[in-house]
């Protein structure tokens, strides 16, 4: 089958594909989830190459043959060309034959944002590369940190609402509220302001301990 490594901003397909895609009858299916991650290799270990949009049609090029398990969900991995000429694999939970997919609802129990907000939150651009905003949140505390450059730092508290939406008590430059996406690899946090949208994967690393006189 060869290397199964992605070509970042191409418009062709890679020749070491030409055997796999010459034999394949190009399709069309569409994102079904906000914020789908287009992968260099059908793996939730490989770089992140673009975060696609819900809606977004993308062209099939070719499928593997098997179904593979991703956490609790078996799919095909599918490779794909964006209209962006983003080249690369998704997997199957993250698209649908319809621009309509019911396959995400617009909003994450709130018990699953519950029992999963607690700790650091790093931000990350459209290709999974840390940058330099955090997130922490103290659900024992109703508190949350958010860092700029690790310096910048405001402080406040936070309620959870019955959509599972995270609402601030205070404006920060990334806005008011936090959502939960899921993924197939574990939850991201997303915030829009204007017309900018800022993503959180969730790090490894503890929480630090708060001060005395913050709690």
């Amino acid at each position: 089958m060869g290397s199964l490594t992605s070509h970042l901003y191409t418009q062709e397909i890679p020749a070491s594909y030409k055997n796999l895609t010459n034999h394949f009858k190009p399709y069309d299916l569409y994102v079904a989830k906000k914020k789908a991650i287009l992968r260099t290799n059908p793996t939730t270990y490989s770089m992140e190459i673009a975060l696609l949009e819900k809606g977004e049609k993308v062209k099939v090029l070719y499928k593997i043959p098997n179904k593979m398990r991703v956490g609790l969900v078996e799919d095909y991995w599918y490779y794909v060309q964006t209209s962006k000429n983003y080249i690369g694999w998704i997997f199957g939970s993250f698209v649908s034959n319809s621009v309509d997919s019911k396959k995400e609802e617009d909003f994450v129990d709130k018990n699953i944002v519950i029992n999963n907000v607690k700790g650091i939150w790093w931000e990350v651009n459209e290709r999974g590369e840390t940058e330099f905003r955090s997130l922490e949140f103290y659900p024992e505390e109703k508190k949350f940190v958010y860092k700029f450059q690790n310096t910048n730092k405001i402080e406040g508290e936070f309620t959870i609402n019955e959509k599972g939406i995270i609402e601030l008590n205070k404006n920060l430059p990334i806005g008011k509220e936090i959502r939960f996406i899921e993924t197939p690899e574990g939850y991201r946090l997303m915030a829009q302001k204007n017309d900018k949208t800022y993503y959180f994967k969730k790090s490894n690393v503890e929480l630090p301990e708060q001060e005395e006189n913050d709690r």
